[in-house]
């Protein structure tokens, strides 16, 4: 495995499988930024929605699971906003980490959070499915 210090950038040729120019380069690093500043509404509504879905389905799952998964998000939402709201992203950053090395972890931090409520939300759908089939046994 690579250390993120030999390769700290999210490179366009690695995505691509191909090598690219500079300016694809270039072009992908702004997109990572505009995702990053356009980001600032939907860290606090993921963070809402996910308490509420915690509250929602409280009864159904075990406080265990739920308990973790909402401070996972928790912890994500807190970096995600400390990136977003310190701008530890810019170029113009005196954070002493590497600016690509924040750009890496705020995507895995997106990717993983949707990634989590999805699953979350099949798993709830599934256990519904089960509470539904077992009324319909029982009315036979």
């Amino acid at each position: 495995m690579i250390p993120q210090t030999d390769n700290p950038t999210i490179s366009a040729s690695e995505l691509a499988g191909k090598p690219v120019s500079q300016h694809d380069e270039r072009i992908l690093q702004t997109q990572i930024v505009r995702l990053i500043t356009g980001s600032g509404f939907s860290n606090v509504a993921g963070i809402a929605m996910a308490i509420i879905w915690v509250g929602l389905i409280w009864k159904d799952l075990p406080h265990e699971v739920l308990s973790v998964w909402l401070s996972v998000m928790v912890v994500l939402f807190l970096y995600r906003t400390t990136v977003h709201y310190f701008k530890l992203y810019s170029d113009t950053s005196n954070s002493f980490i590497d600016k690509y090395i924040i750009r890496r972890w705020y995507m895995v931090c997106t990717a993983e959070r949707v990634g989590d409520c999805r699953r979350l939300y099949n798993r709830c759908d599934n256990r519904a499915d089960l509470r539904l089939q077992g009324h319909h046994t029982a009315a036979r």
